[in-house]
Parts: structure tokens; sequence; C-alpha cells
């Protein structure tokens, strides 16, 4: 007998969570294989806003599968599906009609106490209250919907259907809704979906209502467990399931022993039984087996399975129910065939599995269901599919390509992160256990390729909207189109599955070396005159620039978006004079790129063309609802005549580059039916939706190099294109990706680096961001939202960012974002010179970044990686989404969150090579030269105008010449920075600059290799064919860095070598000795309260402002406190008042570095005096030391570093901080006093040939003193010093 209670039962099946891959309904168009039936999780579920019941006052259980809510007042136990863990996740059936909450502690009455807001995405600003409250025995209270009777709640619910995918359906929320707690916190039991039946065999105390009695329920529980016994009979007697078996078994047992009134086991198995019909799939043996010139085929009924090899690490598979001679394949990434010429093992023997293989994959087809596995030659495993992991399900299609749903769900390892996806801005870099839905929007780039840590790709070469869904039951991509086709690229690491990728894809032409200088954009400039003026500016504030862009609307009059895209400048009124616009630019060494789009207004001579050639796709784009369509990208015709304007229009008036804007497209849906447009090429939008820029960029691309062929001007011309959407295969037309129209936040910037470095995995080289944002949502003044303290610091923190991608553009809609927005170069806040500092570091870069660039033409390299791609055998890298490798050399860690000055960056450990052995890994900082072990988390003092950055130790950085302009000046007299710790090699790359001629050869390349055991720098002999006006001979200044020379931005003017070259192989021995200094802290020896814990206790206070005291840092107007929690500040509204506060202590002899966090913000010139630190008469003054005070009472504190000396043991000294002017407030905060004993400092000795050291005397008007390790001097003490003019720096000896 079956001996269950109800509550048994119902807290059986609330926990337990039926998990399934699929919907397996025969001949129906919607299947959901990436979706579950619907269980309750609690983890699904998150607060709604933070005014109500922000996710601070949530608690879950895991093991009762429950959470909990604390707050008070009606409607404020608030909570809404999680969009971006489960929309689109879960299903129920057209028979789940009632939707249910249970909890605790819930009031009841009245009916207005429980409401929902938004349901399936379904809101019309009204407030649904349940049709009943009930009390369950437990005493919990229990809220019921009826769904279909609720015009609200059923309209995104379609119950004829036979199953509802639970989603936002575009909307801002899946679910949300907010009940009343009865003692200011509520548990949340379950939130369900029921069949009438099901709520009265989980609810009893439902019966009256529902009209049941325990045998009428148990009689038509049991009639529905009849007829699901039967149907899984049928099912299982065309093909073979293990859980669709066992939940049969079940089933059958059960209904055995039902009696009269067991209704409640009697639902518990139904339920079981109809989830298993749900999710499983009876698989089917192989029934035929052959071996094939370049793979092999087999058959499982009337599917073939085809296991192509395109190269030995290379393997296609396609599974379809035509042969392989009848698939008409349009890849429009793929540029390769598979090799029949390939020799390859065989095993195709009579019983067991059989497989395939190279010398480096083999592919096995498991016999009894065809299940594949690809593994290395070793036998370690790569990936495999689920055993029933495939199905393609007929649907109703407009053509022969859209006629299946197609759906394969993979098996990875349990602990095996994977990344890729395009570019999904959800702020994480690992995609396990997500569930997106991979469509092309805007701000979403969406690409079904990921990468994994263990050294492969998969690229799902489908272009439909792709849903992906990683979960415990697999990681499964599900399209539409005729055949599933996917692609192994094996590797051993991230470099060879991206070379694979781009094998197969596509190389990378080069870009222009202007390419890589900075844009300044806008949305928009509104005349020809105010975009001439801009790169006019920049030139007479002697700003480096290379491209000024010219955004939308000089096709057209304002607002008549009839001409919308025109590909002319038909805006008489504002660019009558583009002609004048577009020489000037050029004259002023600059470049202008464009905005052109992939649709056309209705009285465009395009549209005119293409609309009765049907050549226009009847959908809305953007301008919306002004007769805007899209063109078809995809067609012959349609690219002919796009090109055709945009040459008479544009190009052949001058214009340089191609900013391809809304290549998702822009689109507003408004049925499905949309979809169903059939391109010239034969398929239908639905199959070729996200290959649209694909389309768009190849013909423009194309047509660009062939017009080379008759145009001179433009043959001096490489394609340059920037675009907002992506696919594989893009790299082969020069684009460039950026991330679309995002707000401004700190939230936004964060999301921007494991987007980027996702995309990235994709094997396309590069991408950009808006710079500080495109929507800025401030309130703005004369300079827009420059004048918000707020939004300044995070632009220059987005600028340090944005310095290390693709592309440095300065962009924003509807402001300005030039530099001068951000004051004038002599602004007591520093924020102009920041911006500047790290533009000039840009053109710096510019033969580091370009030859990186000719790698990732050449050599299929990235300049962009995920630390766990790039060091795919460090484990502690896997979790690293804020930092990333810039090239080969360069480790970029962003400040990313609000008030950060101190970070924690992690350093990779890897395995190098010196003098021939093996090491570990080291890396350098950029900053201080200072060599860290790789494997460990380092502290680092990141001031507002210092990004975290580290170089890996054998790298040699070439440092670029200061420059108006990146082709301004040869690169004939090069710095050289040599990173020592182990050997290193370079490639230095050089060309024309601007045209294709370096395809046949005209370019130079100088191997440059450093034996670090040695010390020895090799200059190979120059290769490639050269070029006009190359360097015959060049000097290189060779520079070892180290704590005294070479660190930072800045140009080294004493060298430890220099170098003469004529492109004959040349060396140098460097035979400098550097010892790094020794510092001990002794700040808790010596120092009372440093951090201000105990508030003010052992200091003492000569001051009369206004206000002095101890605040908690992070609170209102306060900077974050850098050690504990509280900080020490002073405020008055005048200048000149008294505002010490110090601390006498007794040292003994020695010398010693006394630092501390200062903030001490500037608004509008009136604070930044000269607050200073001080021991004894000795001072350092924070407008010295620090490049960037900010603007705001929130800016963080900044270190500020004093060395001093102490003669004799005993001595007294004061330390402390001090203010005695400013221009017209006293201001400053304070944490974190630090003392540090220097036990010694850092020496170099036996410089090999470069300046020597001597006994100089110097101005002291002009120039900043630092001592070796960069701490601001207020006069040059003995022995070597730092001396600075302006970016100029060199090392000298003071006697």
């Amino acid at each position: 007998m079956l001996n269950y209670s109800v509550a048994e039962i119902r807290e059986n099946m609330r926990k337990t969570r039926f998990l399934a891959t699929c919907a397996i309904i025969m001949g129906c168009s919607i299947t959901c294989w990436a979706q579950r039936p619907y269980s309750f999780d609690a983890k699904d579920y998150v607060s709604t806003d933070d005014k109500r019941a922000p996710q601070s006052a949530f608690s879950y259980d895991e093991k009762a599968n429950t959470f909990t809510i604390k707050a008070s007042g009606n409607n404020n136990i608030a909570f809404k599906m999680d969009k971006e863990r489960a929309d689109g996740k879960y299903m129920i059936t057209k028979e789940h009609t009632y939707f249910v909450v249970e909890g605790s502690d819930l009031k009841a009455t009245p009916a207005t106490s429980s409401y929902i807001w938004w349901f399936n995405g379904a809101n019309d600003n009204s407030q649904e209250p349940p049709k009943w409250h009930f009390t369950t025995d437990e005493g919990h209270t229990l809220a019921v919907w009826d769904i279909p009777v609720n015009k609200v709640m059923s309209s995104n619910m379609n119950f004829s259907m036979p199953t509802i995918t639970i989603g936002s359906n575009g909307g801002d929320f899946i679910h949300a809704m907010g009940l009343t707690s009865t003692k200011g916190s509520s548990t949340i039991r379950n939130v369900t979906y029921l069949e009438k039946y099901g709520l009265a065999a989980l609810y009893p105390c439902t019966w009256e209502q529902l009209s049941y009695t325990a045998e009428s329920l148990t009689k038509e529980i049991a009639d529905k467990l009849d007829e699901c016994i039967n149907k899984a009979e049928q099912k299982l007697a065309n093909g073979v399931s293990q859980t669709l078996s066992e939940a049969l078994d079940e089933a059958q047992k059960t209904k055995a022993d039902i009696t009269a009134t067991t209704y409640a086991p009697a639902y518990e198995a139904l339920h079981k039984l109809e989830n298993a019909m749900l999710t499983s799939k009876p698989t089917i043996a192989i029934t035929m087996v052959e071996q094939i010139p370049g793979g092999m085929h087999f058959m499982q009924d009337k599917l073939h399975t085809y296991v192509l090899f395109y190269n030995d690490k290379v393997v296609r598979v396609l599974k379809s129910y035509k042969a392989l001679a009848d698939i008409d394949k349009l890849s429009m990434s793929v540029i390769r065939d598979y090799d029949a010429t390939l020799p390859l093992t065989y095993n195709l023997q009579d019983d067991g599995d059989i497989s395939v293989a190279s010398p480096y994959v083999c592919v096995t087809a498991a016999r009894k269901d065809g299940h594949l596995a690809a593994m290395r030659a070793d036998g370690r495993t790569l990936i495999a599919e689920r055993p029933d992991g495939t199905e393609l399900v007929e649907r109703k299609g407009v053509t022969d390509y859209d006629t299946y749903t197609l759906r394969t769900t993979f098996a990875l390892d349990d602990d095996e992160p994977i990344f890729g996806l395009g570019q999904i801005q959800h702020g994480d870099l690992n995609q396990r256990g997500k569930n997106i839905h991979l469509e092309q929007d805007n701000m979403k780039v969406c690409i079904p390729f990921f990468q994994s840590v263990k050294g492969y790709g998969l690229f799902w070469d489908n272009y439909s909207p792709t849903d992906y869904t990683d979960d415990d039951q697999g990681t499964t991509l599900q399209s539409t189109g005729s055949e599933i086709d996917y692609y192994l690229l094996a590797g051993e690491n991230s470099d060879d599955v991206t070379a694979q990728t781009r094998w197969l894809t596509g190389d990378a032409p080069l870009m222009p070396l202007w390419n890589f200088g900075l844009y300044q954009s806008k949305e928009r400039y509104r005349s020809a005159d105010e975009t001439m003026g801009v790169i006019r500016e920049y030139r007479r504030r002697q700003v480096p620039i290379d491209c000024v862009v010219q955004d939308w609307q000089y096709w057209g009059e304002e607002n008549d978006h009839r001409y919308w895209n025109s590909l002319y400048f038909l805006n008489k009124t504002h660019f009558s004079n583009y002609q004048e616009m577009i020489d000037d630019i050029h004259s002023n060494n600059a470049h202008l790129l464009i905005s052109i789009w992939g649709n056309f207004g209705t009285e465009t001579p395009g549209y005119k063309e293409l609309k009765p050639l049907g050549r226009m796709i009847p959908a809305t784009s953007y301008p919306w609802n002004n007769g805007v369509e899209p063109i078809d990208v995809w067609s012959k015709t349609a690219q002919d005549v796009y090109w055709k304007h945009l040459y008479a229009g544009l190009v052949s008036h001058g214009t340089d580059a191609y900013w391809m804007d809304s290549t998702e497209p822009d689109y507003q849906k408004h049925s499905d039916a949309e979809l169903d447009y059939v391109s010239e090429v034969g398929r239908s939008w639905r199959t070729m939706r996200n290959s649209f820029v694909l389309g768009h960029i190849s013909g423009v691309y194309n047509h660009h190099r062939e017009a080379q062929d008759t145009d001179e001007t433009l043959a001096q011309k490489r394609v340059s294109i920037l675009t907002r959407s992506g696919f594989v295969g893009q790299q082969r037309y020069a684009a460039n990706t950026w991330s679309g129209d995002i707000s401004a936040s700190w939230e936004t910037l964060r999301k921007q680096i494991p987007a980027a470095l996702n995309f990235t995995a994709c094997g396309i080289p590069y991408w950009n961001n808006d710079n500080g944002a495109f929507f800025v949502n401030y309130k703005w003044g004369n300079h827009g939202p420059f004048d918000d303290a707020n939004y300044r610091n995070l632009y220059l923190r987005w600028t340090q960012f944005s310095t290390f991608t693709g592309m440095l553009r300065f962009h924003g809609s509807g402001h300005n974002s030039e530099i001068w927005q951000l004051g004038e170069p002599e602004d007591a806040d520093g924020q102009y010179n920041q911006v500047l500092k790290y533009i000039k570091m840009r053109y710096r870069m510019l033969p580091y970044i370009y030859s990186t660039s000719w790698q990732i033409s050449k050599n299929q390299k990235s300049l962009m990686t995920a630390l766990p791609l790039a060091f795919n055998q460090d484990k502690n890298c896997y979790d690293k989404k804020y930092e990333y490798m810039f090239g080969d050399a360069m480790l970029v860690c962003p400040v990313v969150n609000e008030g950060q000055t101190v970070t924690h960056n992690y350093l990779p450990a890897y395995q190098s090579t010196k003098g021939g052995a093996e090491v570990d890994g080291q890396w350098l900082d950029f900053w201080t030269g200072q060599t860290l072990a790789g494997g460990q988390t380092v502290t680092k003092q990141a001031h507002l105008d210092i990004i975290p950055l580290y170089v890996k130790a054998g790298s040699i950085l070439p440092w670029g010449p200061d420059v108006q302009y990146s082709t301004e000046k040869p690169w004939d007299n090069l710095e050289l920075r040599i990173y020592p710790g182990a050997d290193g090699d370079f490639t230095l790359y050089e060309d024309e600059n601007d045209n294709y001629n370096y395809e046949k050869g005209a370019y130079s390349t100088i191997a440059m290799h450093w034996d670090d055991a040695t010390k020895r720098l090799t200059l190979a002999n120059r290769s490639g064919n050269g070029f006009p006006g190359m360097l015959a001979s060049r000097t290189f200044n060779i520079v070892l860095v180290n704590e005294v020379r070479g660190m930072g931005d800045a140009h080294a003017t004493n060298y430890s070598a220099t170098l003469q070259y004529d492109g004959t192989e040349t060396s140098v021995t460097l035979k400098e000795v550097f010892t790094p200094g020794e510092r001990e802290d002794v700040t808790s020896t010596y120092i009372i309260n440093p951090s201000f814990e105990d508030y003010t206790k052992g200091w003492t206070r000569d001051i009369n402002t206004t206000w002095s005291g101890i605040n908690t840092g992070g609170g209102n107007g306060d900077p974050v406190a850098t050690d504990g929690t509280h900080i020490f500040g002073v405020w008055d509204a005048t200048a000149g008042k008294r505002a010490k506060i110090s601390q006498v202590i007794t040292l003994p002899k020695g010398n010693y570095c006394l630092t501390v966090d200062m903030h001490a913000s500037d608004n509008g010139n009136k604070r930044v005096g000269d607050q200073h630190i001080f021991a004894g008469d000795q001072k350092a003054l924070f407008r010295d030391q620090v490049l960037s005070a900010g603007r705001g009472d929130n800016v963080p504190m900044q270190t500020l570093t004093l060395e001093f000396g102490v003669e004799n043991d005993g001595t007294n000294v004061e330390i402390g901080v001090n203010e005695t002017e400013a221009p017209q407030q006293t201001w400053y905060k304070v944490d974190n006093f630090r003392l540090y004993r220097i036990v010694s400092r850092p020496t170099l000795k036996d410089i090999t040939d470069g300046i020597q050291a001597q006994h100089t005397s110097l101005d002291n008007g002009h120039i900043r003193y630092y001592s070796t390790n960069g701490v601001h001097l207020n006069a040059p003490q003995r022995g070597i010093n730092i001396i600075q003019r302006g970016d100029k720096v060199r090392k000298v000896l003071i006697r």
C-alpha cells in the first residue's frame, strides 16, 4: 500500500527540482528544448527594488528551498523572478492554470494584501489581487490566482498551446509581486503553477472551493495517470530512454496500488511521468557506418551524421536528414572546406563504438545512441555530446532552410569554465550556469561560439536566434535551420584555438596605424563648421588626435527621416560646405569617420531602387514609425546598390572610414511572421538574423577593395569599419565592434570588461566602447555632465580602461566629450592633465600596438585576452573578470569601483625561460619597476591618475615618440624597454601605415631577443621587402627597467645603452647591476592611533576651522576610509585657518618614509593649497605628488609620501598634516598614517654606456625632484635623484 501524507509529498515535490532539457512536442512549431518544466527554486527570486525590500533583506535556506524577507508595510514582501537567471528557462503545460504562492507570516486579508504587478512580462499599471486566500494545515498562507480569467496575467500566456514559456516577453520583469507580512519577516515556501487537480492534491484546504472530494480527486488523477502511461509506452516503442523507463515503472507500480482515496501518491507519480515525457528523448542505435574521404558517416534510422576533418585540429559535425551531397549550406563565417586528402585513422568495427582520428583529435560515436565525443590523441577528453542530446524537430518553415528546430546538448566537466558567446553585458566572464537568448540587439552581440580552459573552441554554425542554456543537464544550443552544424577547434591554449578559428573563418587584415590614435565623436556634431572646429581646437591645444567622427543627419534636413541614411550630404542648411570640412580635416593631418546605417528612408535613392526589387526587409527599423526599413544585406543586388551610392555620395569625396551603425539591425518587432522574409540568397531572415552584420560589412569591405583597382586615392586607404554588432568571421572585414548605447555608471564600466573579453574570446580581435558611456543621465551645465564631480571621476577611470582597448574613442549622446570639457591644463583639479596623460600614453604605445596588430594579422594573436584563457594552467585566474592581457606583455587591471584608490590585483602564475632553463614567471609593476612573483595577489596604491599595470618579465616594450598624430614622426629614436627576469622576444613591425602594399611584402620586421642570463639584447637582420620611406638606419635607446629607471609613462633620458641599427644583426650586452631597496613597516611601534579608529587619541590639534573631527568614511560627503572605518578632516569656508594635527614620536637613528592617505579635492579652484604631510621641518605637498586632485567631496583618498632622516637615537620628531594657505577654503581629510624604516635604498651600478651620472646644479624653479622610488622631494637630496621637466625624466647624482 502507498502510505504517504499530503504534506510529505508536497514537501518532496517542492524541494525536488525536476530538471529537464527540452520539451518534445512533435509537429509543434514551438519547441523549448533548452527549457525545463517549472519547479520552485528559491534562488530564482530576488528583490524588486531597494525601497520595498532590498536584496540585503533576503536570506535563503538552500536545504529547505525557501527564502525569507525582512520588511514591514503593505506589499513590501516584494520579490521578482530574476531575469538574468530565469528568463525563458522554464515552461508549463496548458493545464497549469493556477499560480500559487505559499508562505508563513503573511496577511490573507484584505485581498489587497497580496498583489501581482508583472506576470510573464505583462503589466498594464494595475495591481492584481489573488482570486482566493487559504490557510494550509500547517498554518501557512496560500494565495491563488486563476490565470486564464485574469486579463493581465493571461495576456502573455497562450493556453491553446501545449506548452507555455515563462519569461519576460520583452518586458521589464518576468514576475513581480508584493505580499504583506504580519510580523515584519515572512518566509516564502513555494511559488508555483498547478493544474486544478494538482492544486487540490497538494493543498486539501482548497477542496471546498474547487468542488473535490478525496474520491473524485483520486479518480481524476488516476484517469490522467492511465492516459500518460499509455503515451509513455507508445513513445518507448520507438526507442530507448532510461529516464522515461524509470518514471513509467514507478507510475505503473503506483497505479497498481491506488485505492479510492490515494490521490497524493498518484499525483506525485503522474507529475514525474509527465515531466519525463516532456524531457526525455528515446535514442536510436547506429544502423549504418562508412568511411568517407576526410571523415566518417553513419546513420540512425533516417538521420545522417558526418564527421569531417578540415585539418588535424578542426573537425566539423553535420547532422541532417539529407545526404552530404544534398546539403546546401550557406555559411557566412566559414571560408574553408574539409580536407578529403587528410590521412586519418579509422575504427569502424562491427561491434563497439566507432571512431575516426587525426594525429591530434579523435572523435568517437557510441553505437547504442550515436552520441559523439572528442578527445586528444593522448586520450584526454575535450567535449562530448550527451547521449540524448541531439534532436531535429520539424517546424513549419517558409524555405527548405528553416524547417527544423535544432538542438544539441554537450556534457562539460563540472569545473570547466567557458568563455565567449559574444558581448553579453551581464557582468560575468564565465558563461557556465547561464541561460541566454542569443539574438542581436543594441549592446548585445550574439555569437554561438565558446572557448574552454581545456584548450578547445566550439562554433555552432547557425545564424538564427539561438538559445544557450547551461545547467546540470548540460550545455545546450538550440536554433532554427535545416541541419545541425558545428565545429570543434582543438588546441593546447587559447592562442592555438584562436589561430584555428581564424584559419577557419578568415584572418584579420591589418588596421591602418591611425586607427589606434584618438577618435573624437559626438551624437552629433550638427554642422560641417562644428566638426571642423573640433579638429582645429585639438590642434591648437597640441593634444594628439587622429580622427574626428561625423554622426547622422548630415544626410538630410533636421527631423526629415525620409532621407534617413541617404549616403549623400543632403543637409544643405548645415553641411553645404561638406567638401571644405573633409579637406580641412585632412589638412590638419586627421581622418573622417562617417556614420552609415543598414537601412534606408523612403525618399533615399537606395530605397527607391531596392524596394521594387523586394530587397528591403518589410520591418520597422530606427527611427521608428517613419517607414525606414532594413536592407537585404545578404543580397548581391543590394550590396551593389548600397556601394554605388556610398561611393558617389561619400567615398569619392574623401571620407576615410565607415561607422556602420545599427548592424543588428535596430528592429522593432511587431510579428514573428516578419522573420519569414526571404532574402535574395533564398534564406529567411529568421535563419540569417544574427548574421546581418556579416552581410552588411562584407558588402562594403569587398567593394572598397575592388574599387582600389581604379581609384588611386582609395588605393592608399585600408578599410576601417566601426560597427555595433559582430559575428565570427567579421575579423576578415577590418571591423572593430563597440559595445552599443551604454549608460554611465560604475556598474556599466565593470560590465564592459568581461563583455569585451567574452567577445574577443570568439576570435575577433578588435573591441571598444563609448568612453564615459553614451547616455549620461546627469544634470549638466555649460560643460554637460562634466560639471558633475561624480561623473568626472567615473570618466577618468573609464579613460584609463579605454586606453587599453582596440580603439580610444570619446563619444556621447547630446553632450560634448572633448578634452577641454574637463577644463584647462592649469586647473587645480588636474583632471584635464590626467586625460591628456592617457592620450599621450596611447600614442607612446603605438609601436607596441601596431606591432601587436601585425601579430594579429600574421600569427592570429589577440589584443585583449581574458586571464583564464591567457593562463589556463592557473586556476586562480578562472574568476578574474576585471583583469586582462593587452597584447602579450601588459597585464591591465582597471579600477572599476567608485572611490577606490587601493586595488588588489592577481598576478598569474606561469612558466618562463631564462638561459634555456624553465623558471617561474615574474611581473614588473609598470609604474614603479618593482619585480613581483607570479601566483600572488598584490596591493597597489592606485591614485586617481594610475591604472594598475604589470608587464610580463622578459617583455620588450617599444616606447614611441610624443606626436600630435600617429604618423607625425618616424620611429628613428625608439626607446626599447626591457623588463628583466626571463628571456623574451619581440618583433617590431613597420610599413607605409595605410595601404595594402604590405600584402605584397612591402613592410619590415625587426626580431629582437633578450637573453636574461647573459643580459644580451640581439636585433636580428631586418626582414620583409621594405617600403618607401623605410628607415635605413636608426637608434634604439635601451632601458633595462627597474625601480630606478624605465618605470612609468614618461620617456627616459638616461639609458642602459644606445644601439645603432642599419638592418643587419647587432647586439649589446648590458652590465649594470640593480639591487632593490628594502623597508620595514614600523607604524605600530611608533605611531599612536594611525588611522583614527580611536578618534583623535594620541594626536594634538592646532586647529581653528569651522569644523574638524572624525567622520565615518564613505558617508555623505566623505571619501571611503582606507584603513578601518574612520577618517579625520577639517573644513572652513575661508583660507588661512590653522589646520594642523600632529603627534611627536621618538625614533632611533636612520632613514624613514612617512605616508598618509589624503583627500583634498578641488571645487572650482577653491581648495587645493599647500595641504601637506610633514616630519620635523620636512614636508611634502599634496598638489606636488598628486596629478589629479579631483572634484567633489567623495573623491577617494590618495597617498602622500615623505622621506626624512634621523641623525641620532632618541630624536623626537613631530609628524602630521597641515594646511596654511588655499585659494578660498581650508579643507582636507586624512586616514592611515604609515611609517617605514628604510633598511636600504635601490642601487644601480656599472651602467653600460648610458648617460653618466654627474655633479649637477639645477634651478629649482621649473622642475620636480623625486627619490629613486618615486617619492616627491621638495629639494634635491644627496645621492641619485629623479629629475622631471614636463614629461622628460632623467637621473642625476647629487653630491
